[in-house]
């Protein structure tokens, strides 16, 4: 086999033939003017005698094959050595290499490794006394440093195959470099039988039988699959973008067909490639679960198998992972397979190497993922469906997470519409302002978006309020996308109730009738929607009171109830109580027959000439952590002193404000109650009321101010107002940005504020933002959402993980929401 002008050429070359005369013949190649290619014409003298090209040739030119004389030239083995090498400015030859008749095939390996290393030095092959260049042709240089060599002997005889090491050194670097033999069995098996020609031929010469070259190449099995060898790869005719799902991740199969076994394995390496090569995956497939990948296998984008010595077939399982790309219906997908084997049919000097294309369709849509803050399903993305969140009013926000399903090839700006003026805030990522831009480097990073409603003190029931995103961008996937609707319920809990300022009223009366009166307010807890008539009665006729109080959807401002009273009987100068009691009528169902609390009323026969302090007015500290105790007069503070034992004051004193909590004047109707550790005391809930709702005043203790007072406070109860303004809890979470595969790593809550001097309670959550690849992913995933609702269960604040509790290389978005009292 050899390169001419023409191209590569199966010859059987008989060389240096001897003309009629007896002389020897010489070359007179006219056809390419190369006399060292083998396919050389040969004149004695200026007659044409015979060539070694072909027939056709031989006729044309009035001649004969020359191995058709009849004469047995002498034996050669020719070794063909491919060179390549490439590093720093080495270029790569392809040399041809005649051995001399006298070098056996046992002598090749110390030949080529001589001359393996004149190359390496000069950079192409230098003569030897034993060797001979005969050509080199400069070809294009491989694209790593790599040195590879071919040798075939074409004189019937097979060389072994094998490798040598050898030390190149340049510039004063030693390289060491690797030398392989792949060897073949070619030339000449029997006589070859003459060809008739009309040329004079020389006398026949007697040769040694199995020296005389065959007249066309012989047909011996190595070289007949030298010649067939080739191989098709086969790929799927589609194969769908998949994700992990706990059952395996679907494959399909691509088959790869040798053309004729090869006597050695042979080892075939498979890459993927394309726009998206790194979704396209290989995989061992499940034997118990054909079609999908071991659970257990991460695929890999390039892998190496091996068809057995004899075996012709080999099928591999490939699937695709989701990119994440919304590339449309399908993208095409390039694999490229590459053939190498220590039998020479499949020699990797040969560059067996093919590409396939793969349709992979396009699992990947545009569309805006949204889902409830710690919510544990799945998030939502379609703008047909809706996500509900449910909060009382008092507390009347709403936290939702939103995020990309695939990367945009432009900036997105997703935009809130619907009722956002019903909003008081809408903040995102704790920050004000309602629109975010999300570039592509950040599409799968969750944004939290905070929508907040006002606490009004009006009975309107329940209500929903509907918002939504609109994505606006250059990216005409993503441009008008619409997100599904969050709707934000919010559950009424302002309630129909009417407060009573002082609940213990204290008023004087004399032999002359009365000598001071006292008195209250009732407030209503919201406007009605109709006249409010609060009517009132007392058994005591001596009692004297506002009989009749009126709420209007206009005027519906706290009223003042006036009482008096004088002695029943002018000779009986010592005090009595009576009782006050309201009734309600209204056409507006919410008040119509309320409840109202009865006023215990008080009266002394008393030099005193005003009435002895109430408690007006119990409120929550806006930052939960203490009360504002106020009074409807200045009081004496008892002993004059500004602080004061709260357990001599109030009854439940440690149990509702805290075993060290403190109590203030901040002077002398108003009082500071600041909690202490293990404050139970909650703001008033009218629906379901209990002694933890309310400040217990003791009686018997305070007086007015002043001087000559001998009148005292009633025991009494206010009503624990919720707070004007409340602080929500501040959240600080202190964790690594990033942490050793070896390493635990604790996540801190404890800066945390906002709790009123008392404990949070918290709530953990984990969001990822990549698939899981194997079954060991999602297990790992699943015990860490374990993990942490053991956290909420037992209400920690820090959250200790272990090595194990994360897998290398993900990244994780912890959430954690913490909630007052």
């Amino acid at each position: 086999s050899t390169q001419t002008t023409e191209g590569t050429k199966m010859l059987q070359v008989c060389s240096n033939p001897t003309c009629p005369d007896g002389s020897a013949a010489t070359c007179c190649d006219t056809a390419d003017g190369d006399c060292d290619d083998g396919d050389d014409d040969w004149c004695c003298g200026t007659d044409f005698l015979c060539t070694n090209d072909s027939p056709d040739w031989a006729a044309q030119q009035g001649g004969v094959l020359c191995c058709s004389l009849g004469h047995a030239p002498t034996p050669t083995t020719l070794l063909a050595i491919t060179y390549s090498i490439r590093a720093d400015s080495f270029y790569t030859a392809l040399a041809l290499a005649k051995i001399l008749e006298d070098v056996s095939p046992s002598q090749v390996d110390t030949y080529v490794q001589a001359a393996a290393s004149a190359a390496g030095a000069s950079g192409a092959f230098a003569a030897f006394s034993t060797l001979l260049v005969s050509e080199v042709v400069v070809v294009e240089a491989l694209p790593a440093p790599t040195c590879h060599y071919e040798a075939h002997a074409y004189g019937g005889e097979a060389f072994p195959w094998g490798e040598v090491t050898w030390s190149e050194r340049r510039g004063g670097a030693s390289e060491d470099r690797a030398v392989t033999f792949e060897c073949g069995t070619f030339g000449p098996t029997s006589v070859p039988t003459a060809v008739p020609s009309s040329a004079p031929t020389a006398a026949p010469t007697a040769a040694p039988t199995t020296a005389v070259p065959s007249p066309v190449p012989s047909l011996a099995p190595t070289t007949i699959n030298y010649r067939l060898a080739d191989f098709s790869a086969t790929p799927p005719a589609e194969l769908a973008e998949a994700a992990f799902t706990g059952t395996g991740l679907k494959v399909e199969h691509l088959v790869v067909n040798l053309t004729v076994p090869a006597t050695k394995p042979v080892r075939l390496t498979l890459r993927g490639g394309g726009r998206t090569g790194s979704a396209l995956r290989f995989y061992d497939e499940d034997p118990d679960n054909p079609g999908y990948a071991l659970t257990s296998d991460a695929g890999s984008t390039s892998v190496a198998r091996w068809i057995p010595a004899g075996d012709t077939i080999l099928t591999l399982a490939a699937g695709a992972l989701r990119d994440r790309v919304d590339n449309g219906d399908s993208v095409a997908q390039s694999v490229t397979v590459f053939l190498s084997s220590t039998d020479p049919i499949y020699g990797r000097a040969r560059g067996f190497e093919k590409t396939v294309s793969v349709n992979v369709l396009d699992v990947d849509v545009s569309l805006i993922a949204v889902n409830k803050f710690l919510a544990t399903t799945d998030p939502v993305t379609s703008d047909a469906a809706a996500l509900t969140a449910k909060a009382k009013e008092n507390a009347a926000t709403f936290v939702f997470t939103a995020a990309l399903t695939s990367l945009p090839f432009s900036a997105v700006r997703l935009e809130v519409e619907g009722d956002v003026d019903a909003f008081e805030s809408i903040s995102v990522d704790g920050a004000d302002g309602m629109n975010r831009t999300v570039e592509p480097a950040d599409w799968a990073s969750l944004a939290t978006y905070t929508l907040r409603v006002a606490d009004d003190a009006v009975l309107s029931g329940d209500r929903n309020y509907s918002v939504w995103f609109v994505a606006r961008s250059d990216d005409a996937n993503y441009d008008g996308r619409r997100s599904a609707t969050m709707t934000c319920q919010v559950i009424e809990d302002d309630v129909a109730f009417a407060t009573v300022s002082g609940k213990a009223l204290t008023v004087g009366a004399g032999v002359d009738g009365p000598t001071f009166s006292d008195g209250y307010w009732i407030t209503l807890s919201a406007p009605p929607t109709a006249n409010v008539v609060v009517s009132l009665d007392c058994a005591d006729t001596n009692v004297f009171y506002t009989k009749r109080l009126l709420f209007t959807p206009d005027n519906w401002d706290r009223k003042y109830v006036a009482v008096n009273a004088s002695l029943a009987d002018p000779d009986v100068l010592e005090g009595r109580t009576a009782r006050l009691t309201h009734y309600v009528e209204s056409a507006d169902a919410f008040f119509d027959d309320l409840a109202v609390s009865d006023v215990e009323i008080a009266v002394e026969f008393s030099v005193d000439s005003v009435p002895p302090p109430k408690l007006e007015l119990v409120r929550f500290l806006d930052g939960g952590n203490g009360l504002d105790v106020l009074f409807d007069s200045p009081t004496n503070m008892i002993d004059g002193e500004w602080d004061i034992d709260c357990a001599t004051l109030f009854e439940y004193a440690a149990q509702q404000f805290g075993a060290d909590g403190t109590c203030a004047w901040t002077n002398s109707s108003a009082l500071r109650v600041t909690f202490g550790a293990g404050a139970q005391i909650v703001p008033f809930d009218y629906v379901a009321a209990t002694t933890l709702n309310s400040a217990h005043l003791k009686g018997g203790l305070l007086k007015n101010d002043l001087d000559g007072a001998t009148l005292t406070s009633a025991a009494q109860y206010a009503e624990a107002q919720k707070p004007l303004d409340p602080i929500l809890p501040a959240i600080s979470i202190t964790a690594p940005e990033s942490v050793g595969k070896c390493d635990g790593v604790v996540l801190d809550a404890r800066g945390a504020t906002g709790g009123g001097s008392r404990a949070l309670t918290y709530n953990w959550g984990v969001l990822t933002s990549w698939d899981a690849e194997t079954d060991a992913d999602m297990a790992s995933v699943a015990a860490l959402e374990a993990k942490l609702q053991q956290a909420d269960a037992a209400g920690a604040v820090t959250l200790d993980l272990g090595f194990d509790d994360l897998l290398e290389g993900r990244a994780y978005d912890f959430l954690i929401a913490a909630t007052n009292f």
